[in-house]
């Protein structure tokens, strides 16, 4: 696969999933750039000022090229190349093996659907670098993942909710395809169509795919990739959930008087809001995720005794537009001549090439 962009490529490995899907050939490998071997590859090999890799003439921020650095996707080949115990697996999966075996994996999520299989998870892993991209924040971000599959989708035995519904939110970006029905599916219960539509750009180049076809993100594969890509991809005035377990988000002073400080309890606000989070809400489900996380923590021999975080957000307000996940520019804006701005859209230099 070399050569072929990180959207193509994942589309071809993603093909056998997708009906009506097509690809086109690889550039001449005269003009391509050489694949990083696995054993060095990181995130700084894959955006350094380029776009995941590939030669850009876009005017990126610093701000944008940073969060880059979280959503790039590992190439194809080498994705495809990831299985248990393999030693020309990439570091950051190494990383995961080193603290979840096949058999622990199995015996964390006992009532996991046959569809979430282990070497599914390795692969979708692999495909984001940034995930456990150093072995001191390895630990913590990858229980804090398990704990939000254990509650979004009852360890892993959920493909999708149990309740279906549309959940269709008006947007010109990612318009709801009429029929179809954007309620939670994958490990992390992915939901809405402007999730879908988004991580349907991000892995297709093509929007239109997840939402035409949002019941993909059952399909073994596509189940744990959709988590993934939740996990490390910032949303609209928030951070990642993975940039505030591995410490590479710092909250400014609009957050901190929010009482936003990174660490488990920030992620169940990321992942769920109001609904679980703030003085004014029931704390049972926060609290029963905290509970998961020091569970899992105690079991891989993670530290997760909330000594250096907080495990809640009881405390804690929404996101603002003037805290420092909102300072980014970071969507390409056709109503403002194409230049970067805050406004979500379907145009995001982060995931995919844009074309402004």
């Amino acid at each position: 696969m070399r050569g072929v962009s990180p959207v193509l490529a994942l589309a071809v490995l993603l093909a056998g999933q997708v009906s009506g899907l097509t690809t086109t050939p690889a550039p001449d490998a005269a003009t391509t750039t050489p694949t990083t071997p696995a054993s060095s590859v990181t995130p700084a090999d894959l955006c350094p000022s380029t776009l995941c890799g590939h030669p850009s003439a876009e005017p990126l921020t610093p701000e944008v090229r940073e969060l880059r650095g979280t959503t790039c996707n590992l190439e194809v080949g080498l994705v495809e190349a990831i299985a248990p115990n393999k030693s020309t697996n990439p570091p950051h999966v190494q990383r995961v093996e080193s603290l979840v075996s096949e058999e622990v994996f199995r015996g964390l999520f006992p009532s996991a659907s046959p569809a979430y299989t282990y070497p599914h998870f390795l692969k979708a892993v692999g495909l984001f670098p940034a995930f456990c991209k150093s072995e001191a924040a390895c630990g913590r971000s990858l229980v804090a993942l398990f704990a939000h599959f254990q509650q979004e989708s009852s360890g892993l035995a959920l493909l999708e909710a149990a309740v279906p519904g549309d959940h269709c939110n008006a947007s010109l970006a990612f318009p709801c395809t009429i029929g179809q029905q954007y309620h939670g599916r994958g490990a992390l219960m992915l939901t809405g169509n402007s999730n879908y539509g988004a991580l349907s750009l991000a892995l297709f180049g093509d929007r239109a795919v997840l939402l035409d076809q949002p019941d993909l993100v059952t399909k073994p594969l596509l189940s744990f990739v959709a988590g993934l890509w939740f996990f490390v991809t910032p949303q609209h005035l928030k951070p990642s959930m993975l940039q505030v377990m591995d410490g590479t988000w710092a909250p400014n002073a609009d957050d901190e008087a929010a009482n936003l400080v990174a660490g488990f309890g920030l992620t169940t606000l990321i992942i769920s809001g109001e609904a679980e989070c703030g003085p004014a809400v029931s704390r049972i489900a926060s609290f029963t995720r905290s509970a998961f996380y020091t569970t899992f923590g105690s079991i891989l021999g993670v530290d997760t005794s909330g000594s250096v975080e907080d495990l809640t957000c009881s405390d804690s307000t929404v996101f603002s537009p003037t805290g420092s996940a909102a300072a980014a520019a970071a969507f390409w804006d056709p109503a403002n001549s194409c230049r970067l701005g805050a406004t979500p859209g379907p145009f995001s230099p982060r995931a995919v090439p844009a074309t402004p």
